[in-house]
């Protein structure tokens, strides 16, 4: 069932990868269950799956063409270990928008397998010559302690995005009154955020980001912090009916002040 589970995430991220190519290209594919990942050979140690075409009557013999030209197996397999870094945390540089709750339930169910089993993840490009020799073009590989960190991030992105799609407030306008500092000593005070979302109460509320990538947003932005609004996604948390925190689960926009832009 995990296998079977995972193969279904891989193919459902490369029928993605795929449609997204031909987009750009401005092509159109008349069936999307054209695009399908087939279990070609087990062997006792490892699943060899192939990613292919069904092509009746030749109708995609083109597309496949021009996604071979332009080396597509390779960006695919980019694409998969970016999507496996980012639930693991990392930054991924180039990734123009953070992965929405379905694709982290693909990558979760990728990982699963691997987690369960000897803890190992490996993907390789092969390349076939027209005797049938083959040599490994490129590979990627995770060790243990690589998928036991990127399954139990993908977990946690994936409690994040139900926590957002539960926000009380969405797309709120919050500013800030006050910003945490960064502290220097051990021993020193700590601040908080503190900020206002006017529509919800007039009262400044501590603020909690539940996401360490909005949040890390917030801190690196180079404008006034405190000339410039942020449309947020928000739960109001309150004590004995008063409220007393603000818990961003998801920041959309900073919006900068006119005057501050001037």
């Amino acid at each position: 069932m995990e296998l079977t589970l995972a193969f279904g995430a891989l193919n459902r991220q490369y029928r993605k990868f795929v449609k997204a190519f031909v987009q750009e290209k401005d092509i159109e594919i008349p069936d999307d269950d054209s695009i399908r990942l087939f279990v070609t050979k087990i062997e006792s140690n490892c699943i060899i799956a192939e990613l292919g075409w069904v092509d009746p009557g030749t109708l995609f013999a083109g597309i496949i063409l021009l996604m071979d030209n332009y080396n597509t197996v390779h960006e695919f397999l980019k694409k998969i270990c970016e999507g496996i870094d980012y639930v693991s945390g990392k930054v991924v540089v180039g990734m123009k928008k953070e992965l929405g709750k379905k694709d982290c339930e693909d990558f979760r169910d990728l990982l699963i397998p691997a987690f369960n089993g000897a803890g190992l993840l490996g993907f390789k490009e092969l390349k076939y010559d027209a005797k049938g020799n083959v040599r490994t073009v490129s590979e990627l590989a995770y060790v243990s302690e690589d998928v036991a960190k990127a399954l139990a991030g993908a977990n946690k992105k994936i409690e994040e995005l139900e926590s957002i799609e539960a926000a009380d407030h969405q797309k709120v306008l919050m500013y800030l009154q006050s910003i945490e500092k960064k502290i220097g000593k051990p021993e020193a005070k700590r601040t908080h955020d503190y900020g206002v979302i006017e529509s919800v109460s007039k009262k400044e509320l501590r603020v909690v980001w539940l996401s360490e990538m909005d949040q890390a947003k917030v801190k690196e932005y180079s404008g006034n912090h405190f000339k410039c609004s942020f449309l947020v996604d928000a739960n109001i948390e309150t004590v004995r009916g008063e409220p007393k925190a603000i818990r961003v689960v998801r920041l959309h926009e900073i919006i900068p002040d006119e005057s501050d832009e001037k």
